[in-house]
């Protein structure tokens, strides 16, 4: 069985490709047609240069690329009134989990990506906020900790990178 931080990344990779209100809104924010969402865009693992992710679809973007990133330990859990947490017989620990969220896709209008790369933020929060832990036990809420986007230095190919957190816990059973 996968472990709660597998789990999280799996329930955010489903949720890019089959939450139908967030696909709803990626599709009125990169609108089909000559910069194309004529499809759910598919999620890749594992970060990689755009040439190859280009490479991969065939030219087809967009495309969701997920990553594991740092792991920020919390207080250690226990059985006794210690609030260091740091005594034998601890049970649990709380992280704070980053997981970073790529998007690439075409879009040959400048004024068109930047509105994009501003409209697509907030239609990951609202997945956030609708979707709170996504499912996931040992995860009390998955939320957008950062965006940096990519200012058309790659142009006509655009990149929005974004580093979700989630709060963890991790049991010792």
């Amino acid at each position: 069985m996968s472990g709660v931080i597998e789990r999280v990344h799996d329930a955010i990779a489903a949720a890019l490709a089959g939450d139908a209100v967030f696909t709803a809104a990626l599709t009125d924010i990169v609108p089909s047609g000559g910069c194309g969402l004529v499809r759910v865009p598919p999620v890749v693992r594992s970060m990689r240069p755009t040439a190859e992710v280009l490479q991969m679809h065939q030219g087809q973007v967009p495309v969701w690329i997920i990553e594991a990133a740092p792991l920020t330990a919390g207080p250690v859990g226990n059985l006794s009134d210690d609030d260091s947490g740091l005594v034998m017989g601890g049970y649990q620990q709380s992280f704070e989990l980053l997981i970073a969220l790529g998007l690439v896709w075409t879009q040959q209008d400048r004024d068109a990506a930047y509105l994009q790369r501003l409209r697509i933020p907030e239609a990951l929060v609202k997945l956030c906020l609708r979707q709170l832990d996504f499912g996931v036990d040992g995860c009390a809420a998955i939320y957008v900790n950062e965006v940096d986007p990519d200012p058309g230095l790659k142009h006509p190919n655009q990149n929005l990178l974004v580093s979700l957190s989630a709060n963890i816990v991790i049991t010792r059973n």
